[in-house]
Order: C-alpha cells, then structure tokens, then sequence
C-alpha cells in the first residue's frame, strides 16, 4: 500500500489497527475510504483521564506518538491509492461544547 512497514495485530493498538484493516479492505471492494482520526480540543469534561488536548499540535503529536511504531506514518493526510481506489487517512480537531 505505502512500500514501508506496517504492523497491525489484534493484541496491540487494537483499535488503531482494526480500522486501517477495515479502511483497507473497504478499498479493495472498491468503497472509497476517508478514515478521519479527530481529536476534541478542550474537553474538560475528560480532566479525569488527563490533560485535554488544547491544540491541533497536541492531537498530532499524541496520535503520531500512539501510532508510530504500528502504521506507516507517510500515509496521514494523502490518499493511497488501493488497487485503483482511493483511501484516504486524515488527522483532525473540533471543538464540541457540551451543553450542560
């Protein structure tokens, strides 16, 4: 798919990996993929599993931390081609007030 090393398994990274492995397969069905990895910024309602993230720049740099040593890390924000279908992984941020 990208010509580099992946290493996606069912007892690690679990989720990260199962949705590249579905997004992949997706795309060889030939179904277009836009796999979106979106991060909330400043939501404080989830201070007590840590720090919230306050930036775009927080959100990358954990996902990329997460995700190094699993993905291909040359396939965020372009599209690989599969078989002729595209699939594209993006890395986002939104911030969602919840209302109280």
């Amino acid at each position: 798919m990208t010509g580099r090393s992946w290493r996606l398994s069912a007892t690690h990274h679990y989720q990260l990996s199962n949705r590249f492995a579905w997004s992949w397969k997706l795309a060889k069905l030939k179904v277009p993929v836009a796999l979106v990895y979106l991060g909330f910024l400043d939501a404080a309602e989830m201070n007590d599993k840590g720090n919230p993230f306050t930036s775009d720049d927080d959100w990358i740099h954990a996902l990329h931390k997460y995700c190094s040593d699993v993905i291909d890390m040359s396939c965020w924000d372009r599209t690989l081609d599969v078989d002729g279908t595209p699939m594209l992984s993006l890395i986002r941020t939104r911030v969602q007030p919840l209302a109280p």
